[in-house]
């Protein structure tokens, strides 16, 4: 079925295909945050479409290379194909609350996270073009620390000689 295209273009039609339904995730927060009328269903909203909007970013490249090094550092699992399938799936159960809106739009996301692994699987060189642009390769480490989170060590302070 996909052997007729070629790996740019797979790689396009799975980004494209990702963002359209990120962002129908963030429509369906704001329609459940509408609709329910407690603080509980603003707050999970507000996660959900910072989540989505967090991979929206990944996905279309408009980060800055900064932040995107930060974050490559603190939430690896973000840029490699199974933490991404895993984040997604999350998002995808915490929509089931959302109402019967929300339930169709987990089984769409949760659906098109099975068809991402299916065209990775099937065309591997469709991988090694989105580990080069977004995802770290799966033999490659994440950056190390080079200290600049890390509180400064102080003798005599509560838990520095442990």
């Amino acid at each position: 079925m996909l052997d007729q295209f070629d790996d740019t273009q797979i790689l396009n039609g799975i980004r494209a295909g990702n963002i359209v339904m990120y962002i129908l995730v963030i429509i369906c927060s704001i329609v459940f945050m509408i609709t329910a009328n407690w603080y509980l269903a603003i707050l999970d909203g507000c996660f959900t479409m910072a989540f989505s909007l967090l991979l929206i970013g990944i996905e279309a490249g408009v980060l800055p290379p900064p932040f995107i090094e930060k974050l490559r550092n603190d939430m690896g699992f973000l840029f490699r194909p199974l933490g991404r399938l895993l984040f997604v799936i999350f998002i995808a159960f915490m929509l089931f609350g959302f109402g019967t809106f929300g339930i169709v739009v987990a089984v769409l996301l949760i659906a098109q996270a099975i068809f991402n692994v299916y065209v990775i699987k099937t065309h591997p060189g469709v991988l090694e073009t989105y580990s080069s642009a977004v995802l770290l390769d799966q033999a490659e480490a994440p950056p190390a620390d080079d200290g600049a989170y890390s509180a400064p060590y102080e003798p005599g302070q509560p838990g520095a000689d442990l």
